[in-house]
């Protein structure tokens, strides 16, 4: 089965039915059809044809599921591009994976070296043929390419690999759980895989997509509650965001099913306390852009083992790797590899990283953990982002979890900067709410808990730690961000 003929199935059983809350505004399963239809009917007259890439810089509307509907019914591979990313980032992207042409408003801006495809003169109908996707005799085969995933780097330029209509709907099945016909989900950016996936997750199982005016939390604090949201995303820093948006006793979100947590760690304080203001019904993963979820944290786990990142899933397989490539003992710590049905073995037109991460049927993830006897993973940090001050080696996220437990702290960061003497030097940047005064000195607060070579020497208060979409910190940005702060 392809994408296509999925929807389909869901449109067949209910036409009437509402499938998109957008902006105040109700998109039926007829209405999505029937824009999906007039879209890959103006695009296949403006020329796309299979195998074609399209560049799709769209916001969270309906309009965007349906392009990315449409593209898949010509045969094309949609390409995802942030709108607000710089017009460099899209050229390097769509260079790199040879898309010519990119789908964007007009108030974006795009790179000079590419088409913008005209779609401001779509008619509709409200006429049988208005429904019809077979206006051309090509129709996807399940293994024809679609889609091309981006992975969610924090160093700013992302790997890929390619979608079939398959492997996307094995995705949407195996990342997204529990999805039915009361279903009210609030995905993140349809540009990220795991938005992508959350989006046509609740559609494919009858249920409902509610986009928020803009990514705020504010906005989506609100749309929560306004649109009785019951399955969410979010990320350790919005959480914690929108705990202090709740000043009342009891929860916010008396309609949430799962609030599922991901980018990165969760703090034990942000559980308690967001179980306290938000819902109970928390749950975390650890999933791998580009081969799916990895393990899986409902709201007992984290309850008992907030440190941890959940059970394996019981059908993959994960061993811990030394440093000479031995198979580790249960409890020891070392680079985790992970092995996922239908998981693809190789990154699209890169070679030479792919012979890195995808050796002998296992994903080297480059993240460092260890199991329990008990099946649970705990990840302590990345290869990538191991520091080492005056000899002494360890992971920013451990100095990051410390400062992220302290009651007053929103977000935190640490990185080491070279100091005038020629030695590294470790520097924290933090934010704090706006009303906020820390109350302790945050070297005195991390000496009692960290070796004195973990302790940051520099701490600075900054706006905003730098994310990316996927809820990660920015790695590259941090100096830079400290720099602005003290100017």
């Amino acid at each position: 089965m392809n994408l296509i003929d999925k929807y389909l199935e869901i449109y067949a059983k209910n036409p009437a039915a509402p499938v998109v809350i957008e902006h105040e505004r109700t998109i039926t399963r007829s209405d999505l059809l029937r824009l999906t239809v007039a879209l890959s009917q103006s695009l296949n007259q403006q020329g796309l044809t299979k195998g074609d890439i399209v560049g799709v810089a769209l916001g969270q509307t309906g309009f965007h599921l349906a392009t990315i509907l449409a593209l898949a019914r010509l045969g094309c591979i949609s390409l995802p591009l942030a709108q607000n990313s710089t017009v460099e980032v899209k050229a390097r992207l769509m260079q790199r994976f040879g898309a010519k042409r990119i789908i964007a408003p007009q108030g974006v801006q795009i790179p000079a070296s590419v088409e913008r495809i005209n779609l401001g003169e779509i008619k509709f109908s409200k006429s049988a043929e208005s429904l019809n996707l077979h206006f051309i005799d090509y129709w996807p085969d399940e293994n024809d390419p679609a889609r091309i995933g981006l992975t969610s780097g924090t160093m700013g330029n992302p790997n890929a690999v390619l979608y079939s209509h398959r492997y996307w709907l094995q995705r949407i099945n195996s990342t997204f759980d529990g999805c039915d016909k009361e279903t009210r989900i609030l995905p993140s950016h349809l540009g990220l895989t795991l938005g992508n996936l959350a989006a046509f997750a609740a559609i494919f199982n009858e249920g409902l997509v509610i986009f928020n005016n803009s990514p705020n939390v504010v906005d989506v604090y609100a749309s929560i509650i306004r649109y009785s949201v019951n399955y969410a995303i979010t990320t350790p820093a919005s959480l914690e965001n929108m705990i202090t948006m709740n000043r009342d006793e009891g929860i916010a979100f008396p309609s949430m099913r799962q609030l599922r947590v991901l980018g990165g760690a969760v703090s034990a304080r942000q559980l308690e306390l967001a179980r306290m203001k938000l819902t109970p019904n928390l749950t975390h993963v650890y999933g791998l852009s580009e081969v799916g979820i990895v393990s899986y944290a409902n709201k007992d786990d984290l309850l008992k083992h907030p440190e941890f990142s959940g059970h394996i899933k019981p059908e993959n397989q994960v061993e811990i790797i030394g440093d000479n490539g031995e198979i580790l003992p249960i409890g020891q710590s070392g680079e985790i590899r992970v092995k996922i049905s239908n998981m693809h073995h190789s990154y699209l037109d890169n070679d030479t990283v792919s012979k890195e991460k995808f050796k002998d049927g296992w994903f080297y993830t480059k993240d460092v953990g260890f199991i329990t006897e008990d099946g649970l993973i705990r990840i302590e940090g990345r290869l990538d982002n191991k520091i080492n001050i005056a000899g002494g080696k360890f992971f920013p996220e451990t100095v990051e979890a410390i400062l992220m437990a302290h009651p007053q702290i929103q977000d935190a960061a640490v990185f080491a900067k070279m100091g005038p003497e020629g030695v590294p030097i470790l520097n924290a940047i933090y934010q704090i709410g706006e009303e906020t005064e820390l109350n302790e000195s945050l070297e005195t607060y991390c000496k009692g808990k960290l070796k004195p070579y973990m302790v940051p020497k520099v701490f600075t208060q900054v706006q905003k730690v730098p994310r990316n979409q996927s809820g990660k910190i920015n790695r590259t940005e941090l100096p830079k961000t400290a720099m602005l702060a003290l100017h």
